[in-house]
């Protein structure tokens, strides 16, 4: 296993309250093209796919709108996309070379082509072989859950602990907070929670005021003192430094290991979202989460505010 003494050693201390960066991500990810591993580099980029999913997304909903923007992916390219999509759809061999994950050919395959009859009986057969319990509650009904949950398992599986403990744990918050909001407005947790192992199955269907899963999160009394929170930029202040805290407990013994590397860029992400939002625009963040879980009226936005400050 690599060691990196000298870039560990050489990167600048970096504070959950920082306001100012040392350097941008983008010039973090530059200068470690030439220090990393293609092993090390290759788990750098499972956790930079997180943020490239939203691109593909874009992509999907309107490619004309995705290929103008100004925000580009920076690591899976649109002209691979289409190219892996027709030959999906087309049923041929995919390109030899192209920059998609394989988590993301399966969600495109998955969800953009039409499956065969056979496709659909093979389907059925599986299905029809497991017993109650293994059997999927539901599916979300969002492109963006659908594709999160290919992510989180991709993640899960990339072969290091971190990277995987990391992503269940991301994962895990992000069920947590999608089932409550849904609770909130009235909506069905299990359209927006993503897997189905028995912790995401309570989510979806359990009717307790917590959903029963006090017992299976070590972390659960921080978590519910953030869902607590009323005021909206506090809230996500402390859902960061929730997971600040949780990096610093994963990497404590892997100081000059790529854990650390990939630390600190989880740790650069966090202050670098927050030294680009204010007050205002950190509403404006959580008011197009909301909106983007499912496209309501903007009564149903307010009846949610008006019950959390009950």
């Amino acid at each position: 296993m690599a060691k990196y003494y000298a870039t560990v050693a050489g990167l600048p201390n970096l504070g959950v309250e920082d306001r100012k960066l040392p350097f941008s991500s983008a010039y973090f990810i530059s200068e470690l093209q030439q220090e990393l591993t293609k092993h090390d580099k290759h788990l750098l980029d499972v956790l930079r796919y997180e943020e490239e999913n939203k691109f593909l997304i874009r992509f999907l909903e309107n490619e004309t709108k995705a290929r103008e923007a100004s925000e580009q992916p920076q690591l899976i390219v649109y002209d691979d996309v289409e190219k892996v999509l027709e030959a999906l759809k087309n049923r041929t061999e995919l390109p030899k070379e192209h920059s998609l994950p394989q988590y993301m050919v399966e969600f495109l395959k998955d969800t953009q082509v039409e499956p065969t009859e056979e496709e659909l009986e093979k389907k059925a057969d599986l299905e029809n072989a497991l017993d109650e319990d293994e059997r999927r509650t539901s599916y979300p009904i969002r492109l963006e859950d659908k594709l999160a949950e290919y992510y989180f398992n991709y993640a899960i599986a990339c072969g290091n602990e971190f990277v995987a403990e990391w992503a269940r744990f991301n994962m895990t918050l992000r069920n947590i907070f999608a089932a409550h909001i849904s609770r909130e407005l009235g909506w069905n947790p299990a359209d927006y929670v993503v897997g189905d192992s028995l912790f995401e199955r309570k989510l979806k269907t359990s009717t307790a005021s917590n959903f029963g899963i006090d017992d299976d999160i070590e972390e659960i009394s921080k978590i519910n003192s953030i869902l607590d929170e009323t005021d909206i930029t506090r809230r996500e202040r402390a859902l960061d430094v929730l997971k600040w805290e949780w990096l610093d407990e994963k990497t404590f013994d892997k100081v000059f290991d790529i854990e650390a590397i990939l630390c600190y860029y989880l740790k650069l992400r966090i202050v670098e979202r927050w030294t680009q939002l204010n007050e205002q625009t950190g509403e404006e963040t959580f008011r197009s989460i909301v909106a983007a879980l499912k496209k309501e009226s903007n009564s149903s936005l307010d009846e949610f505010k008006r019950n959390q400050k009950k």
